[in-house]
């Protein structure tokens, strides 16, 4: 069964292989920050919602958790 939740954090090219592997079709959207211009990086779903994937590109690298 295809859960929307599973997709959220990962890569963009892994959920299209979740994704078809489950017959599911979506929409993908690209969004960034309206003041970033950055380039690069890794694009991951944020959202998934009402038949689409939304994703953002992210720095390279693995996430840290800062010590607050």
């Amino acid at each position: 069964m295809f859960s929307p939740d599973a997709l959220l954090g990962l890569p963009l090219d892994r959920a299209e292989q979740m994704l078809e592997a489950c017959g599911v079709k979506m929409e993908i959207i690209t969004s960034r920050a309206p003041r970033t211009e950055r380039t690069g990086g890794t694009p991951r779903v944020v959202r998934v919602q009402d038949g689409a994937v939304t994703v953002c590109d992210f720095p390279d690298g693995v996430p840290t958790r800062s010590a607050d």
